[in-house]
């Protein structure tokens, strides 16, 4: 059964800012009329026990006058300040609050922080941790000295000491091929000579069901508790607040015995097929390496435009790699070179570049090579 509990609220005078009991109708402070303000419900404050004021709270909603704006009791017929019929005036409402929203602040809230700001400390943001600030400074200072690094260039003048290549391609045969698969993965162009059943998977299939115990959590009722589901403000200054009795649940662990099926692996058969297919094999990769003299492909006969035709072959996959070694005059400092401006050395180039040949280089900060020219 719900109870209902009474509160008073309070008020903001507009005229002097003071916070006033809700029930007064005049500011003890300055003297100025309650009027149409907001009233503030306070969750904290004590239950109305005196039977006067609980009626008075009860009584009704306040109305304001339709010239003066004073607000008068919700009994009064006539205005208090100008003597203006209540007729004419206009009811406060009684509302509901909503108490369930995170987000609840209400005109009044609002009204008594607009007024109270002044008088509140200001939140001043934490300092961040000073690791934490350490850590971007270091973070942004190296990402500054490699830009740096990178932006600034030099020209030098350096020898080819030393140099290598490797060339590769994979050379492929047209061929009747003998292979195995299952049959719905068979090429149409295939000529299968054999079929078989074989195992192809597995699955799960129930069997049966075994009794099993396990734990479980149920909710268990040990008692109850008043809980506030609602507040209405009244429109006169007061707050009625509606509790009821909820039910208090504890976990607790209990063990059940439950059914739970049972699965074996069966095998799932399926066709086999041995065929025969004209393509390409797999091939064998060919390779060539040196480094004074000039690179070449590995030697092959293959087709230039190569046919399915059984024994035709092709070359695929070629690959090429290229690398320099530049040193100062002095010899003191050596530059491993396989990339030119961040892409690899080119054949027409590396062919240029002979041992004992001098270059002039760009190169960053950082130690990459940016260009290079031959000095004639």
């Amino acid at each position: 059964m719900a109870e209902e509990v009474i509160k008073e609220g309070k008020w903001i005078c507009p005229n002097c800012a003071a916070k006033n009991r809700g029930l007064h109708i005049e500011c003890p402070s300055c003297g100025a009329a309650r009027g149409n303000v907001q009233f503030i419900y306070d969750e904290n404050a004590s239950a109305i026990v005196d039977e006067d004021e609980k009626k008075q709270a009860l009584s009704g909603p306040d109305w304001i006058c339709a010239y003066c704006e004073t607000s008068n009791k919700y009994a009064a017929q006539q205005c208090k300040q100008c003597q203006a019929e209540k007729a004419v005036g206009k009811s406060r409402q009684e509302r509901d609050l909503n108490d369930s929203k995170p987000d609840r602040q209400t005109k009044q809230n609002k009204h008594e922080n607009h007024v109270q700001a002044k008088a509140r400390p200001i939140d001043i943001p934490e300092a961040p941790n000073g690791y934490f600030k350490f850590g971007c400074i270091a973070i942004i200072l190296l990402f500054s000295i490699l830009a740096g690094l990178q932006c600034y260039k030099t020209e030098m003048v350096l020898d080819i000491t030393d140099r290598s290549w490797e060339r590769s391609f994979v050379v492929q045969e047209y061929k009747t091929l003998k292979k195995g698969d299952w049959v719905d993965k068979v090429s149409s162009k295939a000529r299968i000579s054999k079929k078989e059943r074989k195992q192809r998977t597995t699955k799960q299939v129930q069997v049966g069901t075994k009794s099993v115990k396990e734990n479980y959590t149920k909710q268990v009722k040990v008692g109850t508790k008043k809980v506030k589901t609602g507040v209405k403000d009244l429109g006169n200054g007061s707050f009625k607040e509606i509790w009821e009795e909820k039910p208090v649940y504890e976990d607790r662990d209990e063990v059940r015995t439950v059914s739970k099926p049972v699965y074996e692996d069966q095998p799932v058969y399926d066709t086999w097929a041995e065929y025969e297919i004209d393509d390409w094999d797999k091939g064998v990769e060919l390779k060539t390496s040196g480094g004074a003299e000039d690179p070449y492909w590995p030697k092959e006969k293959v087709a230039d435009s190569p046919r399915e035709r059984i024994g035709e072959k092709r070359a695929v996959q070629h690959k090429e790699m290229y690398k320099l070694v530049f040193s100062t005059p002095d010899k003191k400092s050596t530059y491993d070179v396989d990339k030119i401006n961040s892409k690899p050395i080119p054949s027409d180039l590396f062919i240029q570049a002979k041992i004992g040949t001098k270059w002039k280089a760009l190169v960053s900060g950082l130690g990459l090579f940016e260009k290079i020219e031959q000095v004639k």
